[in-house]
């Protein structure tokens, strides 16, 4: 997620906040580069201008305006076979040796891939305070004089993480927290032979492949708390920040903040919206109340709505134009248009990449895929491909994208940075949309030739299964539990729900409607589905997936409604975690999806050996407001869900929550927020 993934981190407000009141005393390090040039090498000036004294020759450590909202040091590698690091060393060439020290820093990283921070003596490396290995995996491993500790954690993309190591140093001992979580607490390190802590690296380690960059801002080495933390807003995406980046105007990180909060996430998202092609408009709607909106003009490059495609960060719906050949970019928060951007000839599809850095559009006429920036919304390239391309989806898990041709036999599978095609499959007759199953497994094309659902097994690319549905089935979607299908036939003017694995099909007439497009909103059990051509007024119809029925309908509020989109697309940035192995099996493991979330949450955890297990969801003062699981259990790989609701079976709110669990002496916890 480009706004960093609303992370608001309770447990470090917790510690910094109630040290609010601590007299500073000493400074060692302070480092937050808003002095210096920007796209600039880092001088080595040293701790008294805030630059380290050594970069090595391996790595190249240059100030840079993004992704922070101020500046910030940006460290990549550029040597093939050694480490190197940015070597900042106290005022004075101090090194501290007594009492407690803190030492901060925000980090952000651009890939998974293979940095280090390391805590030292000064001016050497020979005691290990501490290392810490970001490993292209995601793992977050720890080590120091004493011996490594192994994985404690994963890392994140894309948005800032806080990091910092608070040292007892009378003690011997130092908790390292990371990302608001505490990884280690009252750790030995295990340094008898140096004088004391001097220097804070940071740089990255050997590797022939290594392509990413990892950038970090406010780095702070003081004997009292870093500054404290606010949570900033933008359109309800919120993260932990100084008060004074709050202020920041312009750039890339956020384009304004709305606030700076300690109550996160003010914004509501109570709205979808429908593309109608006859009016070449996009009309907001509440998702709870069908009340429509003033419709956003789409010309010209919404010329027929083709498509409509929600960010995973829900921040933002994209509606591509068959006859405008562009992409018109909707900003939820305030329903009004913040881009058009020409695309190619006769755009028909949307879909996100896994990190959301890209947009995929896929164009008919000149056979091919187009790479759009979702931060600077310019085209950073082109797939041609043999086939008329249409419509596209992502699988949650591998971050492959699945394309099908325009009317055509062939699916196609495409890279997850939408570089290459990497496999076909001779599929059908007149293939459609298609939707990847929450966990990665399966494909479902839907074929308007042979008016069918295909099952298509995404490993082997091979078809499983087909489900036969009405006359021209259109449209396609899948509840987030992957349970069930929902299907729209155009020309037998009827919605088709299908149970995953059993097959089963249920019918659901809708009159004299043309449906086309659906999507689902989980958090209500309901598809909405866009009515087409219907004469002096077209609808659109809330489909209830439980109860196999017709909840309601309503105006579209444009002429023939042709896609919808009230739900975020699906992303390997929340999903993965559930269904990619464990790094481990001799470890406590926790993880859940989606996040953020609007209705409710699915677990996994797992249990290396037998324990009581205590599985609860704190609110972000920690109070428990429900215990999903309570009692004894063998190891192994577990489920749960959450439906987003406390002990007395009342709905919470929009904000942060913990997931919780509690294994005999072993604790692990995650992050959920949720969205309404």
């Amino acid at each position: 997620m480009k706004a960093g993934w609303m992370r608001v981190l309770a447990a470090l407000l917790v510690l910094i906040g109630a040290s609010a009141t601590v007299q500073a005393d000493t400074v060692y390090l302070q480092a937050d580069f808003d002095d210096k040039e920007i796209d600039v090498p880092i001088g080595t000036g040293g701790a008294a201008v805030g630059e380290p004294v050594n970069v090595g020759s391996q790595i190249t450590a240059i100030v840079r305006s993004e992704p922070f909202p101020t500046p910030s040091l940006e460290i990549a590698d550029n040597h093939e076979s050694t480490a190197g690091t940015a070597r900042f060393e106290f005022l004075g060439s101090e090194e501290v040796s007594s009492g407690m020290l803190y030492m901060a820093a925000d980090l952000w990283f651009a890939a998974h891939e293979n940095f280090a921070i390391f805590i030292r003596e000064q001016g050497s490396s020979a005691c290990s305070f501490a290392s810490i290995y970001f490993s292209d995996g995601g793992g977050v491993d720890v080590g120091d004089a004493g011996g490594h500790h192994g994985l404690v954690g994963l890392y994140e993309i894309g948005r800032i993480v806080p990091l910092m190591l608070v040292y007892d140093l009378d003690l011997g001992t130092y908790d390292f927290w990371f990302d608001g979580e505490l990884l280690l607490a009252d750790e030995p390190h295990d340094v008898t032979t140096c004088s004391g802590i001097g220097t804070f690296l940071f740089g990255c380690l050997h590797d022939p492949g290594f392509e990413g960059r990892m950038y970090v801002d406010n780095i702070h080495v003081a004997d009292f708390p870093p500054p404290a933390r606010t949570a900033c807003c933008r359109h309800g995406m919120c993260t932990l920040l100084l008060e004074s980046e709050c202020a920041f105007t312009g750039g890339f990180f956020h384009p304004e903040w709305d606030s700076c909060d300690p109550n996160p996430c003010p914004s509501d998202f109570s709205n979808g919206y429908v593309g109608c092609s006859t009016s070449d408009s996009a009309v907001p709607f509440g998702l709870e109340t069908y009340a429509t909106g003033t419709p956003i003009d789409l010309l010209p490059e919404g010329n027929y709505p083709y498509d409509a495609t929600m960010k995973p960060d829900a921040m933002e719906v994209w509606i591509p134009g068959a006859s405008g050949d562009g992409v018109v970019v909707i900003d939820r928060a305030t329903s009004s248009v913040s881009h058009r951007i020409p695309v190619a000839d006769y755009v028909i599809s949307v879909a996100f990449s896994a990190d959301q850095s890209l947009g995929f559009v896929s164009s008919r006429n000149e056979r091919t895929i187009t790479r759009i920036n979702t931060t600077t919304y310019g085209i950073e390239g082109v797939l041609p491909l043999n086939y008329e391309i249409g419509n596209m989806a992502l699988d949650p898990i591998s971050g492959r994208v699945y394309a099908v041709e325009w009317y055509g036999d062939w699916l196609i599978e495409i890279a997850p940075d939408g570089s290459t095609d990497l496999r076909y499959l001779d599929l059908g007759a007149s293939l459609w949309q298609l939707v990847v199953s929450p966990d990665g497994q399966f494909v479902y094309v839907t074929d308007r030739g042979t008016d069918q659902v295909r099952v298509i097994h995404r490993g082997s690319l091979t078809q499983v299964h087909a489900v036969n549905v009405g006359d021209d089935p259109w449209g396609i979607d899948i509840t987030d539990d992957g349970g069930k299908l929902v299907v729209t036939c155009e020309d037998s003017h009827d919605v088709y729900i299908i149970t995953v694995g059993s097959w089963d099909v249920a019918h659901i007439p809708l009159g004299d409607a043309d449906p086309r497009d659906v999507d689902i909103l989980d958090r209500s059990g309901y598809a909405f589905v866009t009515g087409g051509d219907e004469g002096a007024t077209d609808y659109v119809y809330v489909i209830d997936i439980a109860n196999e029925a017709v909840h309601d309908y309503f105006p579209a509020g444009g002429g023939n409604p042709n896609v919808i989109a009230v739900q975020p697309q699906m992303a390997p940035g929340s999903s993965g975690a559930l269904e990619t192995q464990w790094v481990s099996a001799d470890r406590l493991q926790l993880a859940s999806w989606p996040n953020p979330f609007e209705a409710g949450v699915q677990i996994r955890y797992q249990l290396p050996q037998e324990a009581s297990v205590d599985l609860a969801v704190f609110d972000a003062t920690g109070r428990r407001l429900a215990t999903l699981l309570s009692g004894v259990q063998n190891a192994g790989d577990y489920r749960a869900t959450w439906n987003g609701r406390d002990a007395g079976s009342r709905s919470v709110g929009h904000g942060l929550y913990f997931i919780r669990l509690n294994a005999g002496e072993d604790v692990s916890s995650v992050k959920a927020v949720r969205l309404r």
